[in-house]
């Protein structure tokens, strides 16, 4: 029989070192410690609230848990610097959005800056509108609430469950990347699913991308792509819109009276599953101008596989579906529009976008943008 061994002391050390100097003492790793532990006292005091949801607190723990991961605060100073470290910074300020969001709080507006530029560490509490994220030279990125796919707050997704995931038509986050030769939209969703087996893997959501070249009422169409059934402000007007499915991307371009025409050019796409995202590059002789002038507006649809026209046109929702393979509508009498998730501008929420149908009021859609 082997001996019982105690062990009185296990040294405080990494797997490289025999300290923990990998993970704290820079500036960098000291103020994401700092965020990671506000947003753990948040959910803590949602969790004592007395009205907490047990889905979204484990939801929110389990966002706590990745986040204290080694990998992140490795890529944090200078200990080992990687081209990745940039990409798992975002993934990380993303998640500890997130956590605010699944607590029902405003993420504080140091989460929507680079570690880097944070001077020091200050107290923060939630609040303020959601804003742009800028990530180096020819790049934007905006980040959306998670788990809000569900239109103004009453649309189910269809049945049956396992053919539409949970999370399919969730936007996660739209960034623009340009250069000189190309622009590039990239949308990530909570979950992509190859449940239909579609030309490119996009098989689930229907995305359109509108673009405001010049924020100028007049200048462009109000009016959204047929079926849609919303509206965009007269500042926000679009002059181009991107639309894509899983059976591929397609280019239109606002013509007078609201009318609107395809514009035969080839959109390269890219798509990862690993990231759940889908990437549109677009030739810079289509799209001329400075893409961080612009406005944009995104939705997340359902594609309506059945009926294969140009534009596509998005899956329907039905009042008190008595049928598969539709979103379902929880208000008896009238069925909201097809607007399962958008990219939602500062100063308002997409419950108040999207909700205003219940009073017969048309939808009207505003522009996300960089300058402001």
């Amino acid at each position: 029989m082997k001996p019982n061994i105690s062990i009185k002391n296990i040294p405080i050390s990494s797997w490289q070192y025999q300290d923990l100097s990998p993970w704290i003492g820079e500036d960098e790793e000291n103020t994401a410690w700092g965020l990671l532990a506000q947003a753990r006292e948040q959910v803590e005091r949602y969790k004592n609230s007395g009205s907490a949801n047990v889905t979204r607190l484990n939801s929110a723990m389990n966002e706590i848990y990745e986040a204290e991961g080694a990998e992140y605060f490795y890529a944090f100073g200078s200990d080992f610097d990687s081209v990745s470290d940039q990409e798992k910074e975002r993934v990380f300020l993303a998640g500890l959005i997130n956590i605010y969001r699944m607590v029902g709080l405003e993420p504080p507006e140091i989460l929507y800056h680079p570690l880097q530029s944070v001077q020091g560490f200050s107290d923060t509490s939630p609040g303020g509108d959601d804003t742009v994220l800028e990530i180096g030279p020819g790049t934007v990125r905006w980040f959306d609430a998670h788990g809000d796919d569900h239109g103004s707050g009453d649309i189910l997704y269809p049945l049956p469950e396992k053919e539409f995931p949970a999370g399919s038509f969730d936007l996660r986050y739209f960034n623009v990347a340009f250069n000189e030769r190309q622009i590039i939209f990239e949308c990530s969703l909570a979950t992509m699913s190859i449940v239909n087996n579609s030309p490119i893997g996009l098989d689930l959501p229907l995305i359109d991308i509108y673009i405001d070249l010049n924020n100028r009422p007049g200048a462009g169409s109000t009016k959204a792509l047929p079926g849609r059934e919303f509206f965009l402000t007269t500042t926000d007007a679009w002059e181009y819109s991107v639309v894509v499915n899983g059976w591929g991307a397609r280019l239109y371009r606002a013509v007078a009276g609201n009318g609107f025409r395809e514009i035969e050019t080839s959109i390269s796409i890219t798509m990862s599953h690993e990231n759940s995202s889908i990437q549109l590059a677009i030739s810079r002789e289509i799209l001329r101008g400075n893409p961080l002038n612009w406005g944009y507006i995104v939705v997340i649809m359902g594609n309506d596989r059945e009926r294969m026209s140009s534009p596509p046109e998005p899956l329907e929702v039905v009042s008190n579906p008595k049928r598969e393979r539709v979103f379902r509508g929880i208000w008896v009498g009238f069925a909201p529009p097809p607007v399962i998730d958008i990219l939602t501008p500062p100063g308002t929420t997409q419950s108040k976008l999207l909700g205003v149908y219940k009073q017969r009021i048309p939808i009207s859609l505003s522009a996300v943008r960089a300058k402001q």
